[in-house]
């Protein structure tokens, strides 16, 4: 019922958006080699912004502008000129990140997902650490078990 208005305004602004529970995404693909271009990008995100949050205040409704992140992807392997790039949303001022994370996958600024495949990897490392510390007191098949838990 909510979203429905919000992605009225993200289309009013031409931005591409996508919602999943409260998690809101918005997107344009631009050239960033152009200066003006990626200025105007910002531009539009923030006026989509701020719109989305005074709509929000109409309704009763608390932005979290804490969590709000923005990330600018390359498919080419060098960092993108952020300069003094930001986007200000009521009296938060957010700079571009290098990394994001949504429904537990970290993005970053390249589509080869390294920091998400080494988050990933530091976790397994952990918890299979922590079971050689416990795998003493354990069963075979409870040792299977944790193993199969860890994979999923």
């Amino acid at each position: 019922m909510y979203t429905k208005p919000v992605g009225a305004t993200c289309r009013k602004h031409q931005l591409q958006h996508h919602f999943y529970v409260d998690d809101s995404q918005l997107y344009l693909a631009f050239k960033p080699t152009e200066k003006t271009a990626t200025n105007d990008t910002f531009q539009r995100i923030e006026a989509c912004l701020n719109d989305i949050v005074g709509w929000m205040n109409q309704h009763f409704l608390k932005p979290n502008t804490d969590k709000t992140e923005v990330i600018m992807f390359n498919l080419k392997r060098k960092l993108l000129p952020t300069g003094n790039l930001s986007i200000q949303v009521g009296d938060s001022c957010i700079k571009p990140s290098l990394n994001v994370r949504f429904l537990g996958a970290i993005f970053d600024t390249h589509p080869d997902m390294e920091h998400h495949v080494n988050a990933v990897s530091r976790t397994c490392y952990t918890q299979i650490r922590n079971i050689s510390k416990i795998r003493l007191y354990l069963t075979t098949d409870a040792t299977c078990q944790l193993h199969l838990n860890i994979k999923t």
